[in-house]
């Protein structure tokens, strides 16, 4: 097991302009746009929520980058690992850099690369006559030149799906070395690709002097290696009302493939609530929590809290967070929400899906990865500009106009009468999410340094409406906690 270990990070950002332990947090924005202020749906998708990632054709979350097969990788990995000492290797503490330390730590990596510092970051090892690299554990805090180390993946964009992590990536794009799109495959690859084939061919001057990455399902599946081989990557993660997100999903997946996805879900007929029933019981469940007929997404994905309290940032042995943290759903992936939970080293920025369209998240977003060039950042997600490399996009150069009109107005529906028993399904989650973040997240917020909340006042005032139901249909039960329909409708 891990120890558990308290990370030091140099940026908290904060809502009031308080200090803490002598650093200064940022001032309260006042004038912001308030969840439920009816800001339109399309508003919320064509900005910030043009995720590209969970396209259901994705080989199944593999990577174009990742040349390795998926389960020879792991076999590898296995074996490296009991050669380094297994996941129980030695946990280094992770200490603040200062802005100044982290801008000549940058100097140095960007200026040598793998190619310089290619045994300081990996280790070479054979399997089946085939070599191999991996990276050392705490491969972040070798020393190169009397530095000590320092990141050299800056950034991950580690979650969720649909919830603002295309337009975050864009921004940062400007000034990291970033193809676009979503690159899950394992770190070791990722860090090649960073250093790589993203550098040559989208490195420009000085300007892109960040190095990172994005798998908004990343906190879903591979977590742990970050906090074994990269502690010192900072993870920025994005949320939003769980019932929005499964809608958003659902008309992402509709759009992507017309001729396979239709006005409807697996969930307008519920599934036997018979355990032997036959069919559940042969149901396979991938990686992502759920069953294999729906694809790459369920109800379960909805569960953001359960991901997030993965990485031990929370006290975790209080009766009521644990009851909080139980799945609600019945068609969890039980290994992965099972699963032990580690403390993680990693910082993490948490932020709600409509923060972004704010200017105040984009100095929060500076001051967390230490850089001082506010004004390549966008100020607003106005200014972020979108390749249109999507799915969509591609299907629509080669439609008529009459057929991209038919497109557009197949929607799904998520408030429709017939989806009560979906919306019963995810208002318990919705509330759990919202109960865990306030009760137990943003406190840990207040006494941690590796926990940053973007403005603190405004986001909790955006989780507020995860209370109740967008529809305004179904009202909540406060004895056992489900919801059923309002007795006025």
């Amino acid at each position: 097991m891990f120890t558990i270990i308290t990370l030091y990070a140099s940026v908290i950002v904060k809502d009031n302009p308080t200090t803490k332990n002598g650093q200064t947090n940022m001032p309260v924005v006042t004038t912001m746009t308030a969840a439920g202020s009816g800001m339109p749906e399309s508003l919320e998708e064509g900005l910030l929520d043009d995720d590209d990632e969970e396209k259901e054709e994705e080989n199944r979350g593999r990577d174009d980058d990742d040349d390795d097969d998926d389960k020879e990788d792991q076999e590898e990995e296995e074996d490296h690992q009991e050669k380094e000492g297994g996941d129980d290797a030695s946990v280094i503490e992770i200490k603040a850099m200062t802005k100044k330390e982290i801008e000549s730590w940058r100097k140095i990596r960007n200026n040598g690369g793998i190619k310089k510092y290619s045994k300081e970051w990996f280790s070479s090892f054979d399997k089946d006559k085939k070599r191999k690299e991996k990276l050392h554990s705490n491969a972040d805090s070798n020393s190169i030149n009397n530095s000590g180390g320092g990141p050299i993946l800056d950034f991950v964009v580690a979650g969720f799906p649909k919830c603002g992590t295309s337009g975050l990536i864009h921004a940062l794009m400007v000034i990291t070395p970033y193809p676009g799109g979503d690159k899950c495959s394992n770190i070791h690859n990722t860090v090649k690709n960073a250093y790589g084939q993203w550098e040559n061919k989208y490195g420009i001057s000085n300007q892109t002097f960040l190095k990172g990455s994005k798998c908004p399902k990343l906190l879903e599946q591979s977590y742990k290696d970050y906090n074994k081989y990269l502690p010192k990557t900072k993870l920025i993660v994005g949320i939003r009302h769980p019932v929005l997100w499964f809608q958003s999903f659902y008309n992402m997946q509709m759009a992507n493939f017309p001729n396979h996805y239709k006005n409807s879900s697996s969930y307008d007929i519920l599934p036997s609530d018979n355990d032997n029933d036959k069919d559940r019981q042969a149901a396979k469940r991938n990686t992502f929590g759920c069953i294999k007929k729906q694809k790459l997404f369920c109800v379960a994905r909805a569960e953001f809290h359960l991901a997030i309290s993965k990485l031990g940032k929370t006290p975790l042995i209080d009766e009521n967070e644990l009851r909080l943290l139980n799945s609600v759903d019945k068609h969890k992936n039980e290994k992965h929400y099972n699963s032990t939970h580690i403390r993680s080293r990693n910082p993490i920025l948490l932020f709600e899906i409509n923060q972004p369209k704010e200017k105040y998240f984009y100095n929060d977003l500076s001051n967390y990865l230490q850089i001082n060039t506010n004004d390549i950042l966008p100020k607003s997600s106005a200014d972020i500009v979108f390749y249109a490399n999507s799915t969509e996009a591609k299907l629509k150069r080669n439609m008529t106009e009459s057929q991209i009109i038919k497109m557009n107005r197949r929607t799904f529906d998520i408030c429709s009468v017939d989806r009560d028993p979906l919306r019963k399904l995810l208002m318990p989650i919705s509330y759990n999410l919202h109960a865990w973040l306030i009760q137990y997240f943003i406190p840990a917020s207040q006494k941690r340094k590796d926990i940053s909340i973007s403005n603190l006042t405004h986001f909790t005032e955006l989780i507020k409406p995860y209370q109740k139901d967008p529809c305004n249909r179904l009202i909540r039960n406060d004895n056992d906690g489900s919801y059923y329909l309002d007795p006025q409708l």
